[in-house]
């Protein structure tokens, strides 16, 4: 779905930093920088993991660079992290530079570990939003995967308890 597509069919207040992760814009940035990156992990390398059945059981694998099959417990997917947030700026208005890929363990040690700062529309000053005390600023809270991908309800998957996003209405 596109943006305007998004827009027009909710009203403002029901339009999820989720919702604009799932238009068209996103997905064309995010396959861009998944490119950039040779879809692997910046931090580790890995790419993500394949699942494998045998019988009745479930595995999953990534090659390492060696092209070594390595075998984990769980899932390990891409994300693209926002070194950055900046107000009122969709997620695909954001400099390449400002974005990079990160597998899903190394995304959530980061947002354990460090507050991404949150810029005024002009980048001059950084805006003091405290982290949610929900998901601790990670944005989704991983018991509850299985309810919309775990995304924290009380900051909207943000990691931060934001002012309203202002929607651009073309």
């Amino acid at each position: 779905m596109k943006y305007i597509e998004l827009i027009q069919g909710k009203d403002d207040d029901k339009i999820s930093y989720f919702d604009l992760l799932s238009c068209d814009e996103w997905k064309a940035k995010r396959l861009t920088i998944l490119n950039r990156d040779s879809h692997k992990c910046c931090e580790c390398n890995r790419t993500k993991t394949i699942k494998l059945i045998s019988g009745s059981a479930e595995y999953y694998y990534y090659n390492d660079e060696n092209n070594k099959k390595i075998f984990c417990k769980e899932p390990i997917y891409l994300h693209i992290h926002h070194k950055l947030y900046i107000l009122n700026r969709l997620p695909w208005e954001y400099d390449s530079e400002h974005l990079q890929t990160l597998c899903s363990p190394c995304h959530e040690r980061l947002h354990n570990n460090e507050d991404v700062k949150v810029w005024d529309e002009r980048q001059l000053k950084i805006l003091e939003y405290g982290s949610c005390d929900r998901c601790s600023g990670k944005g989704y809270i991983k018991q509850y995967k299985h309810v919309e991908g775990g995304r924290c309800f009380k900051c909207l998957g943000h990691g931060y308890i934001l002012p309203l996003l202002t929607i651009k209405r073309q």
